[in-house]
């Protein structure tokens, strides 16, 4: 029993001395919500490294392997590529394009893609791996049936 415990704790220990693989591009929020009666929104992306980095954004219906190139979701994201300099950030717009009409009776769930790509190293011996953040979309018609501050009083659990 003292031999699992001590065993346990070392390998904790060493764990937390580890470095860790990093990303240094990050998102400044853990969700957008697009309001239907605002012509664009920006969110912002931050590269918190110390080497300046290649982004590219696209948005999709919730297929995690869609690319941006093949994604039928309703919305243009400006700048689609950006070079972020070593900690700097860059704002994102984007715009519904209106090419599918969405439902007008509920919010709308798409996904954001921000993929940091790897710079190449001389160093043969580097393992280089390019690392996609996603988080979610809402957009949010003008006129619900309830306000979504009143939504949470309207669920019921079963």
């Amino acid at each position: 029993m003292i031999k699992n415990i001590t065993l346990a704790v070392s390998t904790l220990s060493i764990c937390s001395l580890l470095n860790l693989a990093q990303a240094d591009v990050s998102i400044n929020t853990t969700r957008i919500i697009y309001l239907a009666s605002k012509k664009e929104i920006t969110f912002n992306v931050n590269n918190a490294g110390k080497r300046s980095s290649l982004i590219q954004t696209w948005i999709d219906e919730g297929n995690s392997k869609d690319t941006p190139d093949n994604t039928p979701a309703p919305f243009i994201l400006t700048p689609p590529i950006s070079l972020l300099q070593p900690e700097k950030g860059q704002n994102i717009r984007v715009r519904y394009t209106g090419e599918t009409a969405l439902p007008t009776d509920r919010e709308s769930l798409f996904w954001v893609n921000v993929l940091e790509v790897p710079q190449n190293s001389d160093d043969t011996n580097q393992l280089r791996i390019g690392v996609r953040s996603r988080i979610k979309f809402f957009f949010r018609p003008e006129k619900l049936d309830i306000a979504p501050e009143n939504a949470p009083e309207k669920l019921s659990w079963n």
